[in-house]
């Protein structure tokens, strides 16, 4: 059985999620549930946030910050404008 990491949606997260339609909202939890048995699964940053994460997930990403079994998803947006 697989260890599931606990996952803390900030709100600036909760906020841009509202904003999607449905089936990017289905993808992203999906991608969630990824994150959540393997935190380390998307690329790093870089530069000034170096200790962020981006997972993707087609035009969108993910931005969250993983620890060893925790996750703090911090801003979904599109690719353009999230950096």
């Amino acid at each position: 059985m697989k260890v599931k990491c606990k996952v803390e949606e900030k709100s600036s997260f909760k906020r841009s999620l509202k904003r999607l339609n449905q089936k990017t909202k289905k993808r992203v939890k999906e991608a969630i549930e990824i994150l959540k048995e393997k935190p380390f699964s998307g690329k790093t940053l870089k530069g000034k946030y170096k200790r962020l994460w981006k997972y993707r997930i087609g035009r969108y990403r993910i931005i969250y910050l993983p620890k060893s079994c925790y996750i703090q998803l911090i801003l979904i947006s599109l690719r353009d404008s999230v950096y």
